[in-house]
């Protein structure tokens, strides 16, 4: 009887991690009424979405708790040499949700951040299957709707599909009020945006796609220029930079470590021109990043212990709404344009500092182009938050991590 069970509960995993792989990008959601607002706004950021490819994991986890347990047993002295740093995670976490006025929201995202973490490490343990084979043509097979979708989406400068419930687009044309680009790549053009909910969304599932066949050698020419024309038809330079500084390391095999200093020289040079960001108003897109960094820093220095332990899970909106009242006056709220202080609004400097000693332990370890590869990401994110608020790339990520891995575990995948 146990073997019959067993033997039902693993085809059910290996059912939804082909699920997973196949359907990763889907954007569908349910979205949890009632919608939250502030003075009657409605903010995007702070309404309960739950996906399909989410709800995979949810049950992913129930199947594979068996898994779950040997890969922390298995591993359990590299594991308890993080234990102060993983303590310190937990607790900011649990910390920040208890004092979120969205604990309910709380909750189920960073439920979902900590399943995609557990349940990475055990991707290795589908040895039945060639995840490998399956994850790389899934890849592709995206890569290549997304652009076919997204040439066409440009070209029209609408969506083309005209059905978010069928086919996860939304729906845009150029009567959307400042949708159109007019930056360094774009000149008052809509760029693409696929099935994301941001045209940067586009590029950065092109970069990290691109990135990861490169090092798997299972890119062509004909994926690297998809990798290209995706990211350029998303109309985002910091996306481009990203991907020519891959190419440029992954290539040359230049010393990771100056890409180390690329990013803290980029967060100096934001830091510095945030003080003056007035000057930029003519270009909205480069105002606004500033304009949040300057606020996060003005209330970060008036505010220094929630600064150190957090403010809350996305109390942020709350406490500068009076502010982004008097910027957002033709968009709709948006977080920090920088994933390291929305971390620390959400959950504290400590817990940033120890997330980041955790992340370099680890990168240190791993392979060189998996240290370009993490490092490109770590850069684009200081100008933008999407790998820490989108479903999609999270789950894209989910997949790439275990590979990453492999001198820090010992992770072979099949």
């Amino acid at each position: 009887m146990n073997n019959v069970l067993e033997n039902f509960q693993e085809k059910i995993r290996y059912f939804i991690l082909i699920l997973l792989v196949i359907l990763f990008p889907v954007n569908q959601q349910l979205h949890i009424r009632p919608f939250p607002s502030i003075d009657g706004v409605i903010i995007d950021y702070l309404m309960l979405k739950i996906s399909i490819p989410e709800l995979l994991i949810v049950f992913l986890t129930i199947f594979n708790i068996r898994w779950v347990s040997k890969f922390f047993k298995e591993n359990i002295l590299i594991i308890k040499r993080f234990s102060i740093l993983l303590f310190l995670l937990v607790f900011f976490m649990a910390l920040n949700i208890y004092r979120s006025r969205y604990p309910i929201l709380g909750i189920y995202e960073n439920l979902i951040l900590i399943l995609i973490f557990i349940n990475a490490f055990t991707i290795s343990y589908f040895q039945k299957l060639n995840t490998s084979f399956l994850l790389t043509n899934s890849i592709k097979f995206w890569m290549t709707i997304l652009l076919i979708l997204g040439s066409f989406q440009f070209y029209f400068q609408q969506s083309v599909l005209g059905s978010y419930y069928y086919f996860g687009e939304f729906n845009y044309s150029s009567d959307n009020y400042h949708i159109k680009q007019d930056g360094m790549l774009l000149k008052n053009l809509i760029p693409a945006y696929g099935i994301f909910s941001h045209s940067n969304i586009y590029g950065a599932f092109f970069l990290i796609c691109g990135m990861f066949l490169h090092i798997m050698r299972k890119n062509n020419i004909y994926f690297t220029l998809i990798t290209i024309f995706g990211v350029l038809l998303s109309g985002s330079m910091n996306i481009l930079i990203g991907l020519i500084l891959f190419f440029v390391f992954f290539y040359l095999k230049l010393n990771y470590k100056i890409l180390l200093i690329y990013i803290f020289s980029i967060y100096v040079l934001l830091l510095y021109l945030s003080g003056g960001y007035k000057a930029y108003e003519e270009d909205l897109s480069v105002y606004r990043r500033l304009y949040m960094v300057n606020l996060s820093n003005l209330k970060f220095s008036e505010n220094l212990p929630e600064t150190l332990f957090g403010f809350g899970y996305y109390n942020y909106f709350n406490l500068v709404s009076e502010d982004l009242y008097f910027y957002e006056i033709i968009r709709f709220f948006q977080p920090p344009h920088n994933i390291f202080y929305l971390v620390v609004w959400n959950y504290g400097l400590i817990f940033l500092i120890a997330f980041l000693i955790l992340c370099f332990s680890l990168i240190k370890n791993a392979d060189y182009s998996f240290k370009i590869f993490f490092l490109v990401l770590i850069s684009i994110s200081v100008f933008d938050h999407f790998l820490f608020t989108n479903h999609q790339l999270k789950m894209l990520l989910f997949f790439v991590i275990p590979y990453s891995l492999n001198r820090v575990f010992s992770i072979k995948i099949n």
